[in-house]
């Protein structure tokens, strides 16, 4: 049994009821996906402990909620303002997972600045091997926001978030982006790592080496994309050139195309679950569905219905390509851990002292949520 650990602890995360609230997770395909309690859940499950992920069979939602000395924090709270509870709250996670697990987990995955902190600091504490995903590093969504981190500072905390993302990015074993952009960025733009290597937070610290954008724990993975079949464009002998006429005759021939609305009655959705069902269908014949982007948009809630549809059913049978690149990463990584651990462990030792002298100071220093957020007995 292979025990994996998603941790993603701010947002409502649930699989239903949370649109509309703020950071809402996406579709979850994980063993043990962990992300934080709501007592107070308003009408979603983020207040159940354990949720069993539909259509899953060893997959579940665990959480656990934010604490403090005064009790259970009960309310949401922003991403930007979670840094004071982290620490407590990776201690609660590593016995909620020994209780649910049975064992120590295989590996931990880390979602966003605060679920990658979480990831390193449980990741340290258990041996295990960890893999961070940012989503988003917010360095680069803000300009100018490290030199005028303290204009910034009373509202975003952007010090301690730029803090324990370069702790993270440096201690975890291996780091999956979806671009080579969100990398080392392109000649218009830099790259979201990249604007890691070097900056300043005037007044509180300089950073002169960052992250090595061109170390080898650096992992592209489209996802559920099958990366081997694509090629730069430079490479002309692996066009198939001769299936062009047929291409051309498959899109410009209106008595062969199959040009229907997604809807119930037409039932693109059904064909798309009978294709991906029947895995020797799938050996035989390749199945192109192309449709627009523009679920939102619409007004007709069956087309709505029949486009989240179609979205859970692409994200469900292509997930194996995803999640074998991920499982091979896991076991190159995890060797490579323990083989090279005299070179890491210097690195590990100053990262240790870079967040008890910095990080956990700043975090301090973030405002807990107000009287009448938390229940001083912890949750009914």
């Amino acid at each position: 049994m292979f025990n994996v650990v998603i941790l993603s602890p701010h947002g409502y995360f649930a699989q239903a009821n949370v649109l509309g609230y703020p950071d809402t997770g996406a579709y979850v395909t994980v063993v043990m996906q962990v992300t934080r309690l709501l007592p107070d859940a308003v009408g979603t499950t983020c207040g159940q402990r354990l949720e069993k992920v539909l259509g899953t069979e060893h997959t579940h939602i665990l959480r656990v909620p934010f604490r403090t000395e005064n009790g259970i924090v009960r309310k949401w709270i922003s991403r930007f303002e979670v840094w004071p509870y982290l620490e407590t709250y990776t201690e609660d996670v590593a016995n909620e997972l020994a209780a649910e697990l049975q064992a120590t987990p295989d590996l931990i995955i880390g979602n966003y600045s605060d679920g990658n902190l979480v990831s390193t600091l449980l990741a340290h504490k258990l041996g295990v091997t960890q893999c961070t995903i940012a989503h988003a590093l917010e360095k680069t969504k803000y300009p100018n926001s490290d030199i005028y981190w303290k204009k910034f500072e009373n509202q975003y905390h952007f010090s301690c978030q730029f803090t324990a993302d370069l702790i993270a990015m440096n201690h975890a074993d291996f780091i999956i982006t979806s671009t080579f952009q969100e990398i080392a960025g392109s000649k218009d733009t830099v790259g979201q790592y990249e604007s890691h290597t070097a900056f300043t937070l005037p007044g509180l610290y300089r950073v002169v080496h960052g992250i090595d954008v061109f170390d080898p724990k650096f992992n592209i993975v489209s996802p559920g994309a099958d990366m081997t079949i694509y090629f730069p464009y430079t490479e002309r002998q692996k066009r198939l050139t001769s299936l062009h006429p047929e291409i051309e005759e498959l899109l410009f021939n209106p008595k062969d195309n199959t040009e229907h609305k997604l809807d119930r009655v037409k039932n693109l959705t059904g064909l798309v679950e009978f294709y991906g069902k029947n895995d020797r269908l799938k050996e035989v014949v390749n199945l192109v569905v192309v449709g627009g982007d523009h679920g939102k948009e619409s007004k007709d809630r069956e087309e709505q219905a029949e486009f989240k549809k179609m979205y859970s059913l692409i994200e469900k049978y292509t997930w194996k390509l995803y999640s074998e690149r991920l499982m091979t990463l896991s076991g190159v990584y995890g060797f490579w851990k323990y083989v090279s651990n005299l070179d890491r462990r210097e690195t590990r030792r100053y990262l240790e002292m870079f967040y008890a002298l910095k990080y956990r100071n700043l975090a301090e220093s973030v405002p807990l949520a107000a009287d009448g957020e938390a229940a001083r007995n912890g949750a009914k």
